[in-house]
């Protein structure tokens, strides 16, 4: 089940607040230092690595910052491509899958969000991982909120490939129809389907969608790299107007 702790800090994470939250007091007094100081928790340390790490130097500063909310059916890839390009350890939660699905790919699978970092071209990007089981699809809607652009990424080796991205089509439609997005196919190495790229990128136009499609391997982190340059690309074009995020 997901904690309470967990939904609240996407919902700060989508309101524009800070993504790297500030580590709880450890009640050290002055000369009081034979205090026992608490142990923070994983997820609050983990992002105070973050703050430390990921800072702008003078060879490369960083310009701006975005949010990308990372989307897709289970087992395409999204957890394994933020785990690839990210510059600090993923937060995330995971539990035992239980759609069949999501069983087929992998044992565990992402219940409530995974959160990443990885700089390019001077931006720092924030990238958020919804989770592929459609019981927690309550989760995307809340990491949408003051996001810049989307990957929506589609496992190619699925029983529907093309029912599965209608179905991203229509649970994120308003987003897409406002902000840039990358499709993604990964899998394409599987026999199981015959759908190619020409099939989605029709399936798309068809439904009113211009969205970029491209074949992707989530564990190679410059394929990562290349598709998340060219949402910047559309991004920085599209002048969406989106504030930092700190």
């Amino acid at each position: 089940m997901t904690s309470t702790s967990t939904i609240q800090m996407a919902a700060n994470f989508g309101g524009g607040t800070t993504p790297l939250l500030k580590p709880e007091s450890n009640h050290t007094e002055v000369g009081m230092s034979e205090r026992a100081v608490p142990e923070a928790p994983m997820p609050t340390r983990q992002m105070a690595q973050a703050r430390q790490k990921n800072v702008g130097t003078a060879e490369n500063p960083i310009k701006r910052e975005v949010k990308i909310v990372v989307a897709g059916n289970v087992g395409s890839g999204k957890s394994t491509s933020i785990r690839a390009i990210s510059d600090i350890p993923v937060i995330g939660t995971e539990a035992k899958a239980t759609e069949r699905d999501a069983l087929r790919r992998k044992k565990m699978t992402t219940t409530a969000m995974e959160y990443g970092i990885a700089h390019i071209a001077s931006t720092k990007l924030h990238l958020y991982g919804t989770p592929g089981q459609r019981r927690f699809d309550f989760m995307a809607d809340i990491l949408c909120k003051g996001a810049s652009g989307m990957v929506v990424m589609i496992d190619n080796g699925c029983r529907d490939p093309l029912n599965e991205i209608d179905y991203y089509l229509n649970q994120h439609g308003n987003f897409l129809q406002k902000y840039p997005a990358v499709i993604a196919i990964t899998h394409v190495d599987d026999l199981s389907t015959s759908t190619t790229l020409l099939d989605y990128c029709t399936y798309l136009l068809k439904n009113g969608f211009t969205c970029p499609v491209m074949l992707l391997d989530a564990r190679n982190k410059q394929d990562v790299q290349k598709m998340l340059m060219k949402l910047l690309l559309q991004i920085s074009g599209a002048g969406t107007g989106k504030q930092p995020l700190i």
